[in-house]
């Protein structure tokens, strides 16, 4: 019995160190979520403005223009339960945080992680910031702890075999991910009717009205961690391409704003829509439903002008901003 336990371990050993050293390395490997933790680390001490949120967020704010030190710490297809764990996490972090920006998309109040295709992000929130998983029951999941358990072993091999590659397209100081314009061939073909018909259609295989309670609840639960510390929480929805609103099911999305609005009445806060504002033009979309560098650019500093300005004069925060043009 012990020689063949004897046998086990040197057969097992190498196995071990091998995949020991593929986790080091694929920690090692520049990604998304440590750029943005990394990032935050270094804006944390004197930041005022906190940009929270999923992908419309993560290259439709430019953080930096809002404040000499706000910080875009959206995810792609973060979901309001994340958007609040991560606050949670780094409010100890952030003593001079006077607003938290959150953009309510078309698919915001009826989505979340699990159940999708977005699902197995939610093992990088465990490894990257060390947050529980979004169902309890993960935090079992060896995904949960191990990249080389949520790529695979096959997957890691072809990752670790080639030269490490940026993130792409670059985090910024201020945690922006710029969107290249499209050229005029290009536009047509990526912004039009039926790309936008195509876009709803995969928006309503992940939404559920069920989530929205859920949702509520984290939204309530962020606000009042705000509240508690003398931080504002602004809820804001992000222009879209004139055929995405088309679209949309309006009175799915009625309903929802419903929802949200009555949300916001019982917690003193405002909900800031331009979902069609008359600024944006074909020519400032990546896609039907995010905006590129150029519309981040009108976006951002509308919200400077008509949200983050008077929020934080209010406040006795007032900041310039660092540059905008």
């Amino acid at each position: 019995m012990k020689r063949a336990l004897g046998r086990s371990f040197l057969f097992l050993a190498p196995l071990l160190l091998i995949a020991l050293g593929m986790e080091w390395r694929l920690r090692q490997a520049p990604n998304f979520y440590a750029a943005k933790r990394q990032g935050l680390a270094l804006q944390a001490p004197q930041l005022q403005v906190l940009v929270l949120g999923a992908s419309q967020a993560n290259q439709g704010i430019r953080a930096g223009w809002l404040d000499p030190h706000g910080y875009n710490l959206a995810h792609v297809g973060q979901d309001f339960h994340y958007d609040a764990a991560l606050a949670e996490a780094w409010l100890p972090r952030l003593p001079g945080l006077r607003l938290v920006i959150l953009p309510v998309a078309y698919v915001s109040m009826e989505y979340r992680f699990p159940g999708t295709p977005e699902a197995w992000r939610t093992f990088c929130y465990g490894i990257h910031e060390g947050l529980p998983n979004e169902l309890l029951r993960d935090d079992f999941d060896p995904r949960q702890y191990s990249l080389l358990a949520l790529t695979g072993p096959l997957q890691a091999l072809r990752s670790l075999s080639a030269a490490p590659e940026p993130v792409s397209p670059p985090v910024g100081a201020d945690g922006y991910q710029a969107a290249a314009p499209l050229s005029e061939e290009m536009s047509p073909l990526l912004i039009n009717e039926l790309t936008a018909r195509k876009r709803v259609r995969y928006h309503h295989s992940i939404m559920r009205e069920e989530n929205r309670d859920a949702n509520l609840a984290d939204l309530g639960h962020l606000a009042a961690l705000l509240a508690a510390r003398g931080a504002t929480l602004a809820l804001v929805t992000a222009p879209v391409d004139r055929a995405y609103a088309e679209a949309m099911d309006q009175a799915r999305w009625q309903g929802n704003l419903a929802a949200l609005h009555a949300f916001a009445a019982r917690n003193g806060l405002r909900h800031y829509d331009y979902l069609t504002h008359t600024a944006f033009a074909r020519g400032d979309f990546a896609d039907v439903d995010h905006l590129n560098d150029i519309g981040a650019g009108k976006f951002t500093r509308l919200l400077l002008r008509e949200l983050v300005r008077p929020a934080l004069s209010k406040a006795g925060q007032v900041s310039q901003a660092q540059g905008r043009p």
